[in-house]
């Protein structure tokens, strides 16, 4: 997706996945789009410029570039930042991945990444207020100028999968979720994280992702025609969906995102009205 200098994609296993229907909203500055589930790139950094992350509802942790400088050394000028991982303390950090959901009582589905991450199903209405629970098959990028007024040491980010929905839920067709892979731990000493200021809100850039039926059912991707193939150590005839649109037949299961509701100007600044704590660039390169 594209927003005037600024872009963002979402890649898995480093293929870049196709978006549908995208949309852009330019009373609030957010681009939306039908997309399987994060990667930004800006072409003229002339101001600060920092990217938060938003998945499933959670905060993690964001990047900042320097205004380009070009009496600096190494000053960038147009760069891409890419927000692979979550830093869960000072010197661990933990890949995002896509892990297969069902909810208790129902068939267990196959995925290529994760054992299925087991959803309980409750009754109580609390759960319909979850914020974190609306928010699941979503994934937001805000991209803002701002002002660095500091450092700090560098903390983890507290990053907890949602376990329980309610009964409702099932109706949304969620089918996915992004949680936490493998940790990587580095023993060197890490460098401070930077304080920011939010300054001028530019883009929020909003991926949904659902299960390849649930896009089916509503029209957004077609349906793709059924192959008949022997299977000869089996000697069972199966189908298979053909590859399509370039797209490698390894991640035709994967979810495919559904169109979600624009984000409003509240959601949008409700992160504007305190400092925030991001790392700089030079640790986002050390990964």
């Amino acid at each position: 997706m594209r927003f005037g200098c600024l872009s963002a994609w979402i890649t898995i296993d480093g293929v870049v996945i196709p978006e549908y229907n995208v949309g852009v909203e330019l009373t609030t500055d957010v681009v939306s789009c039908f997309s399987l589930g994060v990667h930004w790139h800006i072409d003229a950094c002339l101001v600060p410029t920092a990217g938060f992350l938003k998945v499933d509802g959670q905060h993690c942790d964001g990047r900042v570039l320097p205004a380009y400088d070009p009496s600096v050394p190494g000053s960038q000028y147009s760069a891409t930042i890419s927000h692979t991982a979550v830093l869960t303390s000072p010197t661990s950090s933990n890949s995002l991945v896509f892990a297969s959901v069902h909810y208790t009582g129902m068939s267990k589905e196959v995925f290529v990444f994760l054992p299925p991450f087991e959803f309980s199903t409750t009754g109580d209405d609390i759960y319909l207020n979850d914020s974190k629970a609306k928010d699941i098959g979503t994934i937001s990028l805000e991209i803002m100028s701002v002002e660095i007024v500091g450092q700090c040491p560098t903390a983890g980010v507290d990053f907890r999968p949602v376990s329980k929905l309610h009964d409702r839920a099932r109706d949304s067709k969620i089918a996915h979720q992004i949680k936490l892979g493998p940790r990587n731990v580095s023993m060197a000493v890490p460098p401070p994280s930077v304080v920011v200021d939010p300054r001028l809100h530019f883009v929020t850039f909003v991926f949904q992702y659902r299960s390849p039926d649930a896009l089916h059912a509503v029209g957004i991707v077609p349906r793709m025609p059924m192959t008949e193939f022997e299977d000869s150590e089996e000697g069972t005839s199966n189908a298979r969906i053909p590859n399509a649109g370039g797209v490698d037949s390894t991640y035709q299961n994967l979810p495919i995102g559904v169109r979600r509701e624009l984000i409003n100007e509240a959601d949008i600044t409700e992160w504007h009205t305190t400092s925030k704590k991001i790392r700089p660039l030079s640790l986002q390169k050390r990964r």
